[in-house]
């Protein structure tokens, strides 16, 4: 059991380093890049917020439509996180209006 809790810390620490870089490259405007890594640590870890979020920023502009996908996807996993909802998890959508991802 002391194991798999090791196996857990260290997958959660490759994860929080892969994001941190993932970040990186997103503020370098190497967005495939990004995107690349955020992708790795969702396949090992499938609802990380975190990577969740960084896919919806990364997907803002260009499809807003899967950027509210992620970002719901984070909410859902982190529903108390604000970063997550007022940090940019609200879309304008094509309407002009505001999406909220969640009930208040």
């Amino acid at each position: 059991m002391n194991l798999q809790k090791g196996n857990a810390q260290s997958r959660a620490q490759a994860d929080d380093a892969l994001l941190k870089q993932a970040y990186v490259l997103q503020q370098a405007k190497r967005l495939d890049e990004a995107q690349d890594l955020c992708l790795r640590v969702l396949t090992r870890t499938p609802n990380h917020p975190l990577a969740l979020y960084i896919l919806g920023t990364l997907y803002l502009g260009y499809d807003d439509e899967m950027a509210l996908r992620y970002f719901a996807r984070a909410v859902g996993e982190e529903p108390k996180n604000p970063y997550y909802e007022s940090g940019g998890a609200k879309l304008v959508h094509g309407s002009g209006g505001i999406v909220p991802l969640r009930a208040a």
